[in-house]
C-alpha cells in the first residue's frame, strides 16, 4: 500500500511539474521493442547480403564478408534503434505540440527525420571514437547522421507509396459502378424534378468531363445501327468482288485447259 501510494504521489508530482513547466512527458511507445528487434534484424540481413555480394564480386569467400558486415551492422543498429525509440524520439515528442502529430502526408514524409539524424550522429560518433580514436569524432557524426537521415527519408517515401497503393486498390475493390451519362431534361419539368437535379451529387458532371477526355465515346442506338449497316454493305461488296475474281480465275483456268486439249489433239 505504501509503495502504491508513493508511486501515485510521484506520478502526480511529475504531472504537476510538467504542467507547470509546459513540457509534456512522453513515454516510449508499446511497439518500441518490436521496432528495435525488427530494425536490428533487417540491418543484419542487409549487411549480410551486401557482404556476400561483395565477396562474390571479389572472387573470395562470401561467408566471411557476410559475417563481418552483418556484425558491423548489428553493432550499429541495436544501439541506434534503442537510443532512438527510448530516448531521442520521446524527447522530440515532448518538445513538439500534439497538433503537429496528425497523420498527414507532410508528417509522414518528415516522420523521425530529426530523431534518426541525431541518433545516427551520436551512435556513429561514439563508434568512430571507439574504433579509430577521438580525432574521427566529427567525421563519424556527420557521416552517420547524413546516412541515417537519408535512409529514414527513403523509408518514409516508401511507406507513403505503400499507403497510396493500398488505398488505390481498396478504392477499386470497394468502388461502385460509374453513374450513367446525363440525359437531356424534358421540355416541361416539374419543381420536384428540378429540386432533385439540384440536390444530386456532382459525380455525374465529373464523370461526363472524364468521359469527354477519354478516347472511347458513347454511341447512340441509331448511330450504332448506321455503323452496322455500313459495315454490312462493305462486307457484301467485298464478297461480290471475291466472287467475281473467283469466276474470272475459273474462266481463265477453263480456257487454258481447253487450249491444252486442242494442242494435244492436233
Amino acid at each position: 500500500m505504501s509503495s502504491d501510494f508513493s508511486s501515485t504521489e510521484s506520478r502526480s508530482n511529475s504531472n504537476s511539474n510538467s504542467k507547470e513547466t509546459g513540457i509534456q512527458v512522453v513515454l516510449p511507445e508499446p511497439q518500441s521493442p518490436l521496432r528495435i528487434l525488427t530494425g536490428t534484424a533487417l540491418a543484419g540481413l542487409a549487411g549480410a547480403a551486401y557482404g556476400s555480394s561483395y565477396g562474390i564480386l571479389k572472387h573470395q569467400t562470401p561467408a566471411r564478408f557476410a559475417f563481418q558486415t552483418s556484425l558491423n551492422c548489428l553493432t550499429f543498429a541495436f544501439p541506434f534503434f534503442a537510443l532512438r525509440e527510448y530516448v531521442i524520439s520521446p524527447a522530440f515528442q515532448s518538445l513538439t505540440p500534439k497538433t503537429q502529430y496528425h497523420h498527414t502526408s507532410h508528417n509522414l514524409r518528415t516522420h523521425n527525420l530529426a530523431p534518426s539524424a541525431v541518433t545516427g550522429a551520436l551512435v556513429g560518433g561514439g563508434l568512430s571514437v571507439w574504433a579509430r580514436g577521438s580525432k574521427h569524432l566529427l567525421s563519424g557524426m556527420s557521416t552517420f547522421g547524413l546516412l541515417c537521415l537519408s535512409c529514414q527519408y527513403i523509408g518514409n517515401e516508401l511507406r507513403i507509396a505503400r499507403v497510396k497503393l493500398v488505398s488505390h486498390y481498396s478504392s477499386q475493390l470497394n468502388g461502385t459502378a460509374p453513374p450513367p451519362a446525363p440525359t437531356p431534361p424534358p421540355s416541361s419539368s416539374s419543381p420536384s424534378t428540378t429540386d432533385a437535379q439540384s440536390d444530386s451529387p456532382p459525380s455525374s458532371s465529373i464523370w461526363s468531363k472524364l468521359s469527354a477526355l477519354s478516347p472511347v465515346r458513347k454511341v447512340s442506338d441509331e448511330e450504332y445501327a448506321q455503323r452496322l449497316a455500313s459495315q454490312r454493305t462493305q462486307a457484301q461488296d467485298r464478297i461480290s468482288t471475291l466472287q467475281r475474281q473467283a469466276a474470272e480465275l475459273e474462266a481463265e483456268l477453263g480456257t487454258a485447259a481447253a487450249s491444252d486439249q486442242s494442242t494435244k489433239v492436233a
